[in-house]
């Protein structure tokens, strides 16, 4: 509910550009628990978050943690990677709000 309230009065247009950028980063962690077949036991939905509730079965070594929690801050930066190529090419200042989003 919050997040439609959020939408519906934003007057930026920057409202989705962050959506798309925290869908992304939790999108990472999703990836990165899939290759370690450590399937999430609940994703919940948050006024301000999302949670991803891990299934605690599985023991992950060190090294596996570390690229689990990095993995979403490691998708963000594909996106401005790939946003400001796209920029480039386009040159539309949506794409650069989406570089900054993420």
């Amino acid at each position: 509910m919050i997040i439609t309230l959020l939408l519906l009065v934003d007057t930026t247009g920057q409202m989705p550009c962050i959506m798309l950028a925290v869908i992304t980063h939790e999108f990472g962690h999703l990836l990165a628990m899939s290759l370690f077949k450590n399937f999430p036991r609940a994703i919940r939905l948050l006024p301000f978050a999302v949670d991803i509730e891990m299934n605690n079965s599985i023991t992950m070594s060190p090294i596996q943690e570390v690229i689990l929690h990095s993995a979403g801050i490691l998708c963000n930066l594909l996106n401005i990677c790939i946003f400001i190529n796209i920029y480039r090419v386009y040159q539309s200042e949506y794409f650069i709000i989406l570089s900054a989003a993420n």
